[in-house]
């Protein structure tokens, strides 16, 4: 009884998504708030249901629940379709449980859409200042704190003479007047 206390405390106050499925039908038997919240189902209209029934679209993987006939499924990114239609990227866990007797699957989902969304605009970031760097009519280069040059454009290395390898080797020191 204690422990059922103790596992319903973290299964509800998780602030990961997760749900419990009962097997073999996959049916919603339980869903915590951050589940509520991520998927914009509520509880009542959860419960009972397959996430098939639901609208839960799953964009081009797999059934998660059939990988646990092999074992159970660890961090498994997959792109999902909320309630409202929005597109999540989500860490996805599933795991075989007991509850009350009853083979079940504990389903674990986490939001990174933040995270992919963030990185793809660092990428892209990054080929911009890449290709400004790279096609400036200006010479320029990048150094690390020890003053090594790390970088540098063509326009430079054509300027000063030095081939990139050559510029690798050097210091501003080395290459700047006293």
């Amino acid at each position: 009884r204690e422990s059922e206390i103790r596992f319903s405390r973290a299964f509800y106050g998780n602030p990961a998504a997760m749900a419990i499925l009962s097997l073999p039908d996959d049916r919603i038997a339980y869903v915590n708030d951050a589940w509520v919240r991520l998927f914009g189902h509520s509880r009542a209209d959860a419960v009972g249901q397959t996430p098939g029934t639901l609208g839960f679209q799953r964009l081009g993987r797999p059934s998660e629940i059939q990988k646990l006939l092999d074992g159970p499924v660890r961090e498994q990114q997959v792109t999902i379709r909320t309630k409202s239609g929005d597109i999540l990227d989500i860490i996805l866990s599933l795991e075989r449980i007991e509850v009350r007797g009853e083979e079940s699957v504990l389903a674990i989902a986490i939001d990174i859409t933040d995270r992919e969304r963030a990185e793809e605009a660092l990428r892209m970031s990054e080929r911009r200042w890449r290709s400004v760097f790279d096609n400036s009519a200006i010479g320029i280069l990048c150094a690390d704190p020890a003053l090594r040059v790390t970088y540098a454009n063509r326009a430079l290395q054509e300027l000063w003479g030095y081939s990139e390898q050559e510029l690798s080797r050097l210091t501003i020191r080395d290459i700047t007047h006293p």
